[in-house]
């Protein structure tokens, strides 16, 4: 089990930079009214796309036969390069902005959530949910983590664990805005502002990197058993 949370880790922490996630948390944390109650119910929400993509690929993946088709690490290796090459098409996109439809903020969905009749802790729920769910490069990145997990040779409880950490994993840098907000309840205005500016500043650049480096990753080790 060690051996195969090492093996999906850097897909993990791919995974794991979200900067319009990150920022929905801080944007959650601004709120006036109950911020501490709100931020959880977001990072709930954030989560429960990746359960349900978790649970649901675990059982694709072991109920489809593969091997009927070819053997089942060559369409590891597939699904490798497919994502790959959705990450290096996201990073084409981000290569010219000006080119591409706009992309959604969190703060866009919020006001989205917020021209319904909902109470706030349906939006913030809601917001965690869809900002997750446009959240494709968080996803591409987790589905070939998924895959892998399907393929171990381990008991469902253990594949269930392992789901699991790798959840968290993903969820880490989102949660941190919250963490900080508990932590130093003092200071959370001040380093969340600095976060926020830091990231509306550099996340073209975060994401590109990211982009090109996990897309180049999952092709390279796709062709490596090919």
């Amino acid at each position: 089990m060690k051996l195969l949370i090492l093996q999906i880790l850097p897909l993990l922490l791919g995974a794991a930079i979200s900067p319009v996630a990150i920022s929905g948390t801080i944007l959650v944390l601004a709120s006036k009214d109950h911020p501490r109650s709100k931020g959880l119910i977001y990072v709930i929400g954030a989560m429960l796309p990746l359960l349900f993509i978790g649970i649901a690929g675990l059982m694709f993946f072991s109920k489809i036969d593969f091997a009927a088709f070819r053997p089942n690490a060559q369409v590891t290796n597939i699904v490798d390069i497919i994502a790959g090459v959705a990450l290096l098409i996201l990073a084409a996109r981000h290569l010219h902005p000006a080119k591409t439809k706009p992309e959604k903020t969190a703060s866009d969905i919020k006001k989205r959530s917020s021209s319904n009749g909902s109470s706030s802790y349906d939006k913030a729920l809601f917001l965690g949910i869809a900002l997750m769910f446009v959240n494709f490069t968080t996803l591409i990145l987790f589905i070939p983590a998924v895959k892998a997990v399907s393929d171990a040779s381990l008991a469902l409880a253990d594949k269930a664990t392992v789901l699991l950490i790798a959840i968290m994993i993903v969820m880490s840098l989102i949660s941190t805005p919250l963490i900080i907000y508990l932590l130093f309840p003092s200071r959370a205005s001040q380093l969340l502002g600095a976060m926020h500016k830091w990231i509306t500043k550099h996340n073209r650049e975060v994401m590109l990197a990211m982009l090109t480096v996990f897309g180049g990753y999952l092709i390279l080790k796709g062709f490596s058993i090919l």
